[in-house]
């Protein structure tokens, strides 16, 4: 019996993530972070660890598929 993978939710920091990547290409998460806090950090603050976290998530994600 095949054993389903488990699918990942995306979080509105999954969306915010993937548009960044999609805008600029390649990024490191540290490039992330700035990204994010010169575009979205006054109306949608995202906590510091997560901008780091979230990249690493995905990837995970997209491994498993």
């Amino acid at each position: 019996m095949k054993s389903k993978s488990k699918e990942i939710k995306l979080t509105g920091t999954s969306y915010a993530v993937l548009a960044l990547l999609d805008e600029f290409g390649e990024m490191t998460s540290y490039d992330i972070k700035q990204a994010m806090e010169i575009s979205i950090q006054n109306f949608w603050p995202v906590p510091h660890t997560t901008a780091y976290e979230e990249p690493a998530r995905l990837a995970a994600a997209r491994k498993r598929s």
